[in-house]
Parts: C-alpha cells; sequence; structure tokens
C-alpha cells in the first residue's frame, strides 16, 4: 500500500501521514485488551538470562523445536521473489508499465496476501503447522515455475504477482501456526522473536541469490532458480522429519 500511495500522491509527507493514521487505527482496539501481568522475576539479570538460554536449548534440542528451527532457516515460502519482481525493468520483462507494478506489487499485494493468511489459518487446521507449510512452499515453487514458463505479457505478470503474493500469505500463517506449536508457554515473546529473526536468514540469502541470478541470467531464470530452491528446501525438511521420528509409545501391558 506504500508504494501505492507514493505513486498517488504528490508529497511525501502524505504518504507518511496516512500510513501513520492506518497504524494507530491498527492500535486502537488495544486499551480495550484485558491486562495481562508480567512474570515477576526471580533470579538477578544473569540468572533471568542463563534460565532463558537454557528454555530455548531445551526447545531446540526437542524434534518440534529443531524442526521448526529448520524451517526457518531453508529456503521455503521466503516470498523473497517480491522484492525483485517490484523492480521497474524487471516488470518490463513482461510488458507491465508502472501503473501495473504499483497496483499489483502495492495495494493489491497487501489486501491479496490479508486472504492468504485467513485461508492458511483454516488450512493449517486440517493440514498441522509444518506439514502446511511445507505444502504451502511447494505452492509458491509451482507458482514461479508456471509464471516463468508462460508468455512473457503483461497478463502473466499481474495474475502471477497477485498469485505469489496470496500465497506469500498462506506461508506467513503457517509460519506463525508452527512457531505457536514450537514454543510453548514459557518464554513465549523471546522465543517467537527467535524464531522470527532466524526466518530472515532465507529472507536474506535468497534475495541475494535471485538478485544475482536475475542480473546475470534474466527474470524467468530467476523465477526458476527460487522454484528449485524452494524444492530442495521441501527435500531436506521431508528428508530430516522422516529420519527423526518421534519414538514410539510402548503399548499398555495387559493387567
Amino acid at each position: 500500500m506504500g508504494l501505492w500511495l507514493i505513486n498517488k500522491l504528490p508529497a511525501g509527507w502524505e504518504t507518511g501521514l496516512i500510513m501513520a493514521a492506518l497504524m494507530l487505527a491498527c492500535a486502537a482496539p488495544l486499551p480495550l485488551l484485558p491486562n495481562v501481568s508480567a512474570t515477576p522475576r526471580v533470579h538477578s539479570l544473569s540468572g533471568e538470562i542463563r534460565t532463558i538460554a537454557l528454555e530455548i536449548w531445551q526447545m531446540l534440542r526437542s524434534r518440534l523445536g529443531a524442526l521448526s528451527a529448520l524451517l526457518c532457516i531453508i529456503p521455503i515460502g521466503t516470498g523473497a521473489a517480491l522484492g525483485v519482481l517490484a523492480q521497474a525493468e524487471v516488470a518490463a520483462h513482461w510488458g507491465a508499465g508502472p501503473g501495473q507494478v504499483e497496483l499489483v506489487q502495492g495495494f493489491l499485494s497487501g489486501i491479496i496476501s490479508m486472504f492468504g493468511c485467513v485461508a492458511g489459518g483454516y488450512a493449517c487446521n486440517r493440514l498441522g503447522s509444518r506439514v502446511g507449510y511445507a505444502v504451502f512452499g511447494g505452492l509458491m515453487a509451482a507458482v514461479t515455475a508456471v509464471m516463468a514458463l508462460l508468455p512473457a505479457e503483461s497478463w502473466v505478470y499481474v495474475s502471477g504477482s497477485l498469485a505469489y503474493s496470496f500465497v506469500n500469505g498462506l506461508c506467513y500463517a503457517a509460519f506463525s501456526a508452527f512457531v505457536l506449536d514450537a514454543i510453548g508457554t514459557n518464554l513465549p515473546a523471546t522465543k517467537y522473536n527467535g524464531f522470527a529473526s532466524l526466518s530472515n536468514t532465507p529472507i536474506w540469502y535468497m534475495g541475494l541469490l535471485l538478485a544475482a541470478v536475475e542480473t546475470g541470467f534474466g527474470p524467468k531464470n530467476m523465477l526458476l532458480a527460487e522454484s528449485a530452491c524452494g524444492v530442495v528446501g521441501i527435500i531436506v525438511f521431508v528428508a530430516v522429519a522422516t529420519v527423526w521420528r518421534p519414538p514410539a509409545v510402548p503399548a499398555a501391558t495387559a493387567a
């Protein structure tokens, strides 16, 4: 939405003012929520740090925590192509003009992603959070592959970008779901932000990779590179999850 407003309004401060008002509107209901008291500190600062480090270490040693951390660092559902597709010279490959770029990568992208988040939440209730994330990552790889193989026309850019934004919303929902499954009830804010920080790793290296591929080999190969990385990431996750199975629960002994 910010990109769309910047191109519509003559002064930058007008865009900032509108975005600030929207953020304040989103925060307006917070005073109506019940207050949750912080857990009282029972140790010194160094003791609290040791407690937090131990809690995180124990979580990461578990199968659930380790698989969740793995999903945060492999190239699944990163949405990294959005930044590259928003560049004018890349969009020009499909014959898309500035108006189409600002519409699909700005205003409509946020709305479509929102619907993807809602749909992704419902899907994760049925598939499971980690399976859902892998499935959505595969769907993202399929979208970029199809977009790369279709003719380089503006309708492909528009429809492909919107489909990508929708799947990106699915991945956002699945990420939140598997992280909430993994963090439990102890130190949830610290653990969640740790996973959120870790998940920036594939966005960073995929952004660099896709930009380099686009510069050297063109937009279509950039999309195919993202698809290939997504497939490799899914294979790695399935292999680790298959090898590291939870221990079998022994059958109850008959009385």
